[in-house]
């Protein structure tokens, strides 16, 4: 589950990024590590990058956050080469609840001319029952006016979360895991240097690592019908707040390797139709990634060694190319620049 991993004063606090403005590991799936330097909210954004006018914010998983490949192979980065001034708000473990909470304490000062949203079918059901059970994502559904103002105590979130990186070095230390000193410090160092976001959120129970069929403990004591209308809710909440600056909501849905493989069992799929077609009644644009792997002749061959793990360069540049089709048929504008809308 999430926890509030510190306290300030007598608030706690419950971070939904990284640290900021520090050099990053990501990750490593069958290729060189992949590395980003964080921006000013602990996300894999620029610290250059404007914050007055944005047209694209993202919210969503690691799928979204870019693992595992450098942002040139990611969708963000051909987006960003097509022109639109794009804030990344995805971090690794966030479930529905989780981004809806970022989409409160970030979205509402950006006010993005365009929210997209993206839902990944492997886990997002299950990580969004574990964050329903804690207390504190549990408030931004039950009081619209709550926040725990993280876009202004950024200090606090980074303190807390090298405290943490800190302590479990420690605690290898204190196990005779790192005996030789020379090997202690260059660690320590480098992993205040390139700080290994995934592990870090995991071990405070902020990113989930069981695999997308085996759900059952997590979701338990939900059913499948009661999440999809939660995230209903939620869409709805969304929708509001960003009708108040003339916003649009975009939904975009990622597959699963288990929707593509033979004989694994998949839990979350009868839910999709009924998603799609709900989210679609209420005209929100339904971008169906999971449709355009499908179309694809070898769907495996989009992920890494045709195994489950997050999509290699050309599944993400199939996102890429569903993506640009739609904003080219559509009138989401382009900040930089100077260029028209499209």
């Amino acid at each position: 589950m999430h926890a509030a991993v510190g306290n300030v004063g007598e608030k706690s606090i419950l971070p939904l990024g990284g640290i900021s403005n520090v050099p990053t590991l990501l990750c490593n799936e069958r290729g060189p590590p992949i590395r980003y330097q964080s921006g000013p909210f602990g996300f894999r954004n620029s610290d250059k990058q404007s914050l007055k006018s944005v047209d694209l914010l993202l919210l969503g998983d690691s799928f979204t956050q870019g693992f595992c490949v450098n942002e040139e192979a990611h969708f963000t980065g051909g987006m960003k080469e097509s022109g639109y001034a794009l804030w990344n708000f995805a971090s690794s473990g966030n479930g529905p609840l989780a981004e809806y909470a970022t989409f409160r304490e970030y979205a509402v000062e950006f006010k993005p001319s365009t929210t997209l949203w993206f839902f990944f079918e492997g886990n997002d059901y299950e990580d969004f029952a574990r964050e329903l059970k804690n207390p504190i994502l549990a408030r931004y559904l039950q009081d619209k006016s709550f926040t725990q103002n993280l876009r202004g105590r950024q200090r606090a979130v980074d303190a807390l979360l090298r405290h943490f990186a800190d302590s479990q070095l420690q605690s290898y230390a204190n196990r005779g895991a790192l005996k030789n000193w020379f090997v202690w410090s260059d660690i320590k160092r480098n992993t205040l240097e390139w700080l290994r976001l995934y592990n870090i959120r995991s071990r405070l129970g902020m990113a989930n690592k069981t695999r997308a069929w085996r759900m059952e403990a997590e979701i338990a004591p939900y059913s499948m019908r009661h999440l999809t209308e939660q995230l209903l809710f939620i869409i709805k909440e969304i929708e509001e707040v960003i009708a108040a600056w003339n916003g649009k909501l975009i939904f975009v849905y990622l597959p699963a390797w288990q929707r593509f493989s033979h004989g694994a069992v998949f839990r979350s799929h009868p839910e999709y139709k009924i998603l799609r077609e709900k989210i679609i009644q209420r005209d929100i644009p339904f971008i169906d990634i999971a449709e355009s792997f499908q179309e694809h002749q070898d769907p495996l061959s989009l992920f890494p060694g045709r195994i489950n793990l997050h999509y290699n360069e050309a599944g993400y540049h199939i996102i890429t190319d569903k993506l640009s089709a739609y904003f080219s048929s559509s009138d989401t504008p382009h900040d930089s620049s100077g260029k028209d809308t499209v």
